[in-house]
């Protein structure tokens, strides 16, 4: 097993404890006696990554900073938590090996600032970053335009070998796809070829995009407001959501129809989603499961002013005027009662 390898097993065995470690809360706030506060929290020899992105990777974190330069007794005051302080080294060098520099080493080094205050500082030695010689796309061959789905990805040839822009390619290609008629879409990344000698890196994204999908028809399920009626018709539900058949499928358009049925605040909860798919179906029939809400609302308040006296404000909203899920809202105001 060469170099590279050995460091990736490594950040592989650390990850879980570096995505934990953003669940969990930085330092005790009560601070119990005979801890020391930590004042300050610096990186040393940090060039690719900044202060603050190495600051939100590791769980020891600075008192508050109305605490550290105002000396506000009841400002934000955390304290050293020296059993987390082994697993920030970790989580700084699973962080830097999971962005293509596999050597790097992280040393610790806590400074007492005061009897009760530290500063915790990080020496980082980055080492030389795995380049991406070559990034290869393929699946798309039979996708019309499909350059315009890899345009501006996160990642490219030349660049380091960051796997989690890798990830951020797949996502923005899935993204794009699903946006263009490509619901089905799928991407593979088989393991990709390093030399570690060399520091180079050829990594592979397979598009599995599924056949080009229209919009069919839309069902439409529809549970009134608690014992009432139904209230909108489904002409009208169709016409606010604008998905027509014979059109591209979009998640964009299905999230802007989900949007607009909540805009009308006549329906407590809408659901969008597609019929299950095969591999071979073009067109796909959605699902509109919606709740009701109270078609009609009031709101009445009173208030005292010096000019007006007492004055009184009432209004009264209705959600489907005239049957459309148009909204239409009457206010009324009384002032200077009592004159």
């Amino acid at each position: 097993m060469n170099r590279f390898s050995k460091a990736f097993l490594v950040a592989g065995c650390a990850l879980s404890t570096s995505i934990v470690a953003r669940n969990l809360p930085a330092q005790d706030l009560r601070c119990d006696p005979g801890d020391v506060e930590v004042r300050r929290l610096s990186f040393a020899g940090n060039t690719a990554f900044s202060d603050a992105e190495l600051a939100s990777a590791v769980v020891t974190t600075p008192s508050g900073w109305a605490r550290r330069f105002l000396r506000l007794p009841t400002a934000v005051k955390y304290c050293l938590d020296r059993a987390e302080l082994p697993n920030d080294r970790i989580r700084l060098i699973v962080f830097y090996r999971r962005r293509g520099f596999p050597d790097v080493t992280v040393d610790t080094v806590v400074n007492a600032l005061s009897r009760n205050a530290v500063e915790v500082n990080f020496r980082i030695h980055e080492g030389r970053p795995i380049t991406i010689a070559e990034l290869t796309v393929t699946g798309l061959e039979k996708v019309e335009n499909a350059i315009v789905f890899t345009r501006g990805l996160p990642v490219v040839a030349g660049a380091r070998f960051d796997r989690v822009n890798v990830q951020a390619a797949r996502d923005t290609i899935t993204r794009r796809l699903r946006n263009a008629g490509y619901p089905q879409a799928q991407l593979d990344t088989p393991r990709p070829h390093v030399d570690a000698a060399r520091y180079l890196a050829w990594d592979t994204l397979v598009v599995r995009p599924g056949p080009l999908t229209r919009l069919g028809g839309i069902a439409i399920t529809a549970t009134p407001f608690e014992n009432n009626t139904r209230q909108i018709s489904d002409r009208v539900v169709r016409r606010l959501l604008g998905l027509d058949p014979g059109r591209l499928y979009r998640e964009d358009d299905l999230l802007n129809a989900q949007r607009r049925l909540y805009q009308t605040e006549a329906y407590q909860h809408v659901t969008l989603f597609p019929d299950s798919l095969s591999r071979n179906d073009s067109i796909v029939t959605l699902h509109a499961v919606l709740i009701e809400n109270a078609m009609n609302a009031a709101r009445l308040g009173a208030g005292y002013g010096t000019l007006d006296c007492f004055r009184v404000t009432g209004e009264l909203s209705n959600y489907n005027f005239m049957k459309r899920a148009q909204r239409l809202d009457l206010t009324a105001r009384v002032s200077k009662i009592g004159i």
